[in-house]
């Protein structure tokens, strides 16, 4: 089995809260697919595609400088194509990937950029608090033990 997720929500994309949700749940549903499925001999992966250049992509949404900024991420300075994917996914229904389960295949170019920073208050105030009382951490950061 192989299931289609995406890594917008892996860099927290803004606006499609709906479409991450549905993509992060993918990746945690491909795990306990393949935990349950792999006694009968199932395999179940995931395939994560970064920003694919379809026609469709390129037509409604695709600007020279937003390209530009992509391919200045990636490891590979080339667009990713449909058939990238199609690749991942082939070798994943094959009996070559016999020994894999349970695991989601990114294809982005490796794509290196950096998360966008956390938001920080502005300076002199505190970043309000949640109504039980512990202040909300930052996307990425990591919590403190201290009392506040």
């Amino acid at each position: 089995m192989v299931n289609m997720g995406s890594v917008s929500w892996r860099r927290a994309t803004g606006g499609m809260p709906a479409y991450v949700t549905a993509k992060a749940g993918m990746e945690r549903l491909t795990r306990g697919l393949a935990r349950d499925l792999g006694p009968a001999g199932v395999r179940v992966s995931a395939v994560i595609p970064g920003w694919i250049m379809t026609e469709r992509q390129r037509s409604l949404w695709v600007a020279p400088a937003a390209e530009a900024n992509l391919l200045k991420g990636q490891c590979l300075k080339r667009a990713m194509r449909p058939d990238d994917v199609a690749r991942v996914a082939l070798f994943l229904a094959s009996r070559a990937s016999g020994s894999r389960t349970a695991q989601s295949f990114v294809v982005d170019g490796g794509d290196v950029t950096p998360p966008p920073p956390a938001a920080r208050p502005p300076r002199g105030q505190r970043r309000p608090r949640s109504p039980s009382g512990v202040a909300p951490a930052a996307c990425g950061a990591r919590r403190s033990t201290r009392a506040p």
